[in-house]
């Protein structure tokens, strides 16, 4: 029930716009061997997961900086 001074009102929408914000997924490049790099995906309350397959820096990078990593949060949920 709302009251005449509107303070439900105001603690209501302070609470949506608080859950609102989601965590984000951070990304960390990891070099394992010569021509063996992996990007580690973290996201609050999950399980780090791994990308594997990538041969440098610089292709770790362009995974980070590019269409790929939109595709993989994608399929993993995390982005629409």
């Amino acid at each position: 029930m709302w009251r005449a001074d509107g303070l439900e009102k105001v603690r209501f929408r302070a609470h949506v716009g608080n859950m609102s914000k989601s965590p984000r997924v951070t990304f960390s490049s990891k070099r394992i061997a010569d021509n063996d790099w992996q990007i580690e995906a973290h996201y609050p309350g999950a399980e780090i997961r791994h990308i594997k397959g990538l041969v440098s820096k610089a292709d770790a990078d362009e995974w980070m900086g590019g269409e790929r990593k939109i595709a993989w949060l994608r399929s993993q949920g995390y982005a629409k």
